[in-house]
């Protein structure tokens, strides 16, 4: 935990210096600092064990098509721990270390100002559902990084270029193909804020109110169409509500990130419908908690929206409360994190591979 909170502040830090003219090189030092820390990473997250079992298995087998014949996993990861295989699964950790970092820079980069991507970095780094929980679930964040070029094609009205990224990201984790439905945001756009805005809250409030009937027409689609993850839906394994407060407010985030959004047809204007859709993913999530992890898909793409919300905020007392609660509700998240029982044996504690 201190290693890495350590690393995450000082990156943090350098990204706020790159404002300035004589430090403008802040931003690639944070990513480097993150990628050469983070990419040597050993036994570090929940899902590490099982992805080495699984690369260990994958590379048991003589020829690529009998493991894809024998293991149950996308080819694209079979095909990808093959290639990482005279070198090691620590090689290929960090070969996702340096795409999941490089694709960030690469994002925000582009995307946001560069007085603002500190608030990019901050949100990334310190939300335990992104950067934290994207280390562990290699695959998922792999098929999520590959995600942020099919967004791009599609500002640039490239659509046979993201669907071909979103094929590619789901050849990694099958749950990408849900992103398609990405071709469809800008049509948003026509609509006039008053009606994207109803759409968006009822939408909300339906799947909040037919957890039910939802949860069997879910477990109905993944047991036909992606049988590898039924077991995902045993046990009825979502999110418990706890006291509500998260979940007040997160629906209060929502509200203002519709009531912030120019609707103009602007970048800006996208990244924030994108960040607004991955609420709808939040009521999921009591149903069963991966089906709620898909949003973390739309909230990594939709981050850049948090950015104009937050400097907004700073000229409205309302949403700089409500700002500033969300901003004290994802520290306190992120520091939580490494304690809660289902992290903390794997989070806690930061091993390398000069050390294990």
């Amino acid at each position: 935990m201190i290693v890495v909170t350590f690393i995450s502040l000082l990156a943090l830090f350098l990204t706020y210096l790159s404002k300035y003219r004589r430090l403008r090189f802040g931003l690639e030092f944070a990513i480097f600092l993150l990628i050469s820390i983070l990419g040597i990473r050993y036994n570090y997250g929940n899902d590490y064990p099982s992805y080495y079992k699984i690369f260990t298995e994958i590379n048991s087998y003589e020829t690529v098509s009998a493991a894809i014949n024998s293991i149950e996993i996308e080819n694209g990861w079979i095909l990808l721990n093959r290639i990482f295989s005279p070198l090691g699964f620590s090689s290929l950790v960090f070969f996702l270390t340096l795409f999941q970092f490089g694709t960030f820079y690469y994002f925000i980069k582009k995307y946001v100002d560069k007085k603002f991507r500190w608030i990019a970095m901050f949100f990334y780094l310190f939300n335990s559902g992104l950067m934290l929980t994207m280390l562990s679930m290699m695959r998922q964040s792999f098929a999520m990084c590959i995600l942020v070029y099919a967004i791009t094609s599609i500002i640039n009205k490239k659509y046979f270029r993201s669907i071909l990224f979103i094929i590619i990201a789901a050849q990694f984790h099958q749950s990408a193909y849900i992103m398609l439905l990405l071709l469809f945001v800008p049509l948003l756009q026509k609509l006039s804020k008053k009606m994207y805005v109803i759409i968006i809250i009822s939408l909300f409030v339906i799947f909040f109110l037919s957890q039910t009937m939802l949860g069997e027409q879910i477990g109905a689609i993944v047991n036909t169409y992606f049988s590898k993850y039924s077991y995902y839906l045993e046990d009825n394994n979502g999110v418990e509500l706890g006291s509500g407060l998260g979940f007040i407010l997160n629906i209060m985030v929502l509200i203002c990130v519709l009531h912030c959004d120019p609707h103009n047809g602007s970048e800006d204007s996208l990244f924030m419908k994108l960040f607004a859709i991955s609420f709808l993913f939040i009521p999921l999530g009591f149903i069963v908690q991966s089906i709620g992890r898909v949003g973390d898909y739309l909230k990594f793409l939709g981050i850049i929206g948090l950015v104009p919300l937050t400097v907004i905020s700073t000229k409205k007392v309302g949403l700089l409360a409500i700002v500033s609660l969300y901003v004290f509700v994802t520290l306190y998240g992120y520091f939580t994190f490494f304690y809660d029982p289902v992290w903390t044996d794997a989070y806690l504690e930061y091993h390398t591979i000069l050390n294990k």
